[in-house]
């Protein structure tokens, strides 16, 4: 039995993960190719240099934004399947939105709150959306019944 039409909000998260693969994937190629600059836009113009310990931060923000693009890159081909691979995703956005009020100071903590806090929601949004089923939701068509399965010994 072929699989039914995706519900308007799967067809929105499989949108939103495509662009957000190619959001994060540009990303990374960005901090990739140019870590300097991406150094000193974090930096939001306070005085900076980039050094070994901002060239090892910077590959962990590299492999974090692959990660994340490749999680949303799954999701956007089966969304009703596995929109439970956007959870990582999820989970990145929030832990560096923690970390940034924890750790940096003034503008760069602003900086990170106003991108990763409004995208943590956001994307939290789609995913529960994305479930009309699992909430019951009227719109999506109900599983067809079990058959019954009987155990034994054939007579």
């Amino acid at each position: 039995m072929p699989a039914p039409p995706l519900a308007a909000q799967e067809r929105l998260l499989a949108t939103f993960c495509k662009l957000f693969a190619l959001f994060y994937g540009v990303g990374a190629a960005l901090f990739a190719g140019f870590p300097g600059l991406t150094f000193r836009l974090a930096a939001l113009g306070e005085p900076s240099s980039f050094g070994a310990e901002a060239a090892f931060w910077n590959t962990l923000a590299v492999a974090m934004m692959v990660a994340v693009a490749l999680a949303c890159a799954v999701v956007a081909q089966r969304p009703r399947e596995l929109r439970q691979a956007l959870l990582p995703v999820l989970g990145a956005q929030l832990a560096t939105s923690l970390m940034a009020a924890l750790h940096l100071p003034g503008r760069a903590l602003v900086g990170i709150l106003l991108i990763d806090l409004p995208l943590f929601f956001l994307t939290l949004l789609i995913y529960r959306a994305a479930a009309p089923g699992i909430r019951g939701d009227p719109s999506r068509p109900a599983d067809p019944p079990a058959l019954p399965i009987q155990i034994g010994l054939p007579k």
